[in-house]
């Protein structure tokens, strides 16, 4: 029993914090004695005033808010009704998380609890994965990922999570049969699988770059990577022109209005401000430096390219090599297609980067592949990524003065921070930064929570 309390701890503590920062935010003299010091709250009127009140209660009615409200909108109707009273981008909605909330029967205001109960097993299920003891220790870095709000939230994302994170299990494990499921099910979740394509296909063609005379094996594995997600985007297709869709590729077709197309970016912004300091930040202290770490392996790849004769650089030598530079490369592609499709705007993209298995697995086995630089060393990248983040986000003319709303920020450098030093994780010191990372995260979660249930500006 001691030993389960142990390794659920890191959800345990954020779990109990959130719920006790939230509810005592609702106490009038608490706000107005604690938390007001800190932050004003969003008005419910729909018009993103700042006021001093209280955090809300929970409600059917107020937990639909932004994607939400689409999501339940399928599941209650599916989409052909939906078409005809508000328009056809219904259709870059996917259908299996609305699926799994309309058959669990909940109210509206529990589907919270729902969703961040499957990101819990995401996380459970990744961990057996990786080959990592999901204890106090080794899994409460995750809970210093400052947008765990879009776990919690009525969104797709727990959901996505979980059908990835077994996806994973089956590819790390060599059981084909998770790991198609996985992807199938991971491919009517949410829309992240052009991207996924082009990671799990160019790992294929590095190993074939490592062992050339193995090519015709390695181009049969990509096929039998990308096989699953091609045929849930076939289902998907199929559900929808079952449900009044005109064309199979309706979820593609629909993107339009999104208006992103490619552009050199200006005028950085976001939809909020919240949303703005996690997106920059994670552009500029994690994607960076990934799309000037990723040209070792491709030089590497080129030289053993060209140098037949000579001894190969091997640098994937196990699955979860596979699996460290398929997140390495999912989360490059998300960050370039952010920096060149949306003529400067940045908003979701800590949702789309961040709140994946992806990003999980980045920050478990990065220290396999630091740990030959020395401490000094990173000591000075941590500093460099810190300035240079301040500085955009300090100069950028979107940003205003640093107040609490700029709190996401410093949440995800404490969680880079705990990353690049992560062979302290038995000293006392960095367990108590550790710790101090998940309750101002849990806070701050909590903050956004109840800016979500105003209806405040979007910051998913």
């Amino acid at each position: 029993f001691f030993s389960a309390i142990y390794r659920s701890s890191p959800f345990v503590l954020f779990t109990c914090a959130f719920l006790f920062f939230f509810f005592m935010g609702k106490n009038e003299f608490v706000y107005q004695t604690f938390y007001k010091i800190c932050f004003f709250n969003y008005s419910t009127d729909g018009k993103k005033r700042k006021v001093t009140e209280p955090f809300q209660d929970v409600t059917n009615k107020n937990i639909i808010r932004w994607d939400a409200y689409h999501y339940n909108n399928i599941q209650k109707y599916g989409y052909n009704e939906i078409k005809e009273t508000k328009g056809d981008h219904i259709y870059a909605f996917f259908p299996l998380f609305p699926s799994i909330w309309k058959w669990s029967y909940l109210p509206n205001k529990y589907i919270p609890v729902l969703n961040f109960l499957m990101f819990f097993l995401s996380l459970l299920v990744l961990f057996k994965a990786l080959d990592i003891t999901f204890n106090f220790i080794n899994a409460s870095i995750i809970f210093v990922i400052p947008n765990l709000i879009c776990f919690i939230i009525p969104y797709s994302e727990a959901t996505s999570a979980l059908m990835l994170s077994i996806a994973f299990y089956g590819l790390v494990k060599n059981k084909y049969g998770f790991y198609f499921i996985g992807a199938f099910l991971a491919s009517l979740s949410r829309s992240s699988f052009s991207v996924l394509l082009v990671a799990l296909v160019a790992v294929e063609v590095f190993k074939i770059t490592q062992s050339s005379e193995k090519w015709r094996y390695y181009l049969l594995n990509a096929f039998k990577r990308i096989i699953p997600i091609i045929v849930g985007s076939m289902a998907l297709g199929f559900i929808q022109v079952s449900q009044g869709a005109d064309s199979y590729f309706k979820y593609i077709e629909v993107l339009k209005y999104w208006e992103n197309e490619l552009s050199i970016p200006h005028n950085i912004s976001d939809w909020s401000h919240e949303g703005f300091g996690m997106s920059v930040g994670f552009l500029i202290s994690i994607s960076l430096p990934l799309m000037a770490w990723v040209m070792h392996p491709i030089i590497s790849g080129l030289k053993n390219l060209m140098n037949t004769q000579q001894k190969k650089t091997i640098l994937i030598t196990s699955e979860k090599d596979e699996v460290f530079y398929i997140s390495v490369l999912y989360i490059i592609g998300v960050s370039l297609m952010t920096i060149f499709m949306r003529n400067g705007g940045v908003q979701s993209f800590s949702r789309y980067a961040l709140c994946t298995p992806f990003s999980f697995t980045l920050i478990l086995l990065a220290p396999n592949y630091i740990g030959s630089l020395s401490r000094q060393t990173r000591t000075h990248f941590f500093v460099f990524l810190l300035l240079l983040g301040l500085f955009f986000l300090t100069y950028i003319p979107y940003g205003t003065d640093w107040n609490f709303r700029d709190s996401g920020y410093f949440i995800l450098m404490i969680c880079i921070w705990l990353t690049l030093f992560s062979e302290d994780k038995n000293r006392l010191y960095y367990q108590l930064i550790m710790v101090f990372g998940v309750l101002f995260n849990a806070f701050w979660t909590s903050y956004l929570f109840n800016a979500y249930l105003c209806n405040s500006s979007i910051y998913t």
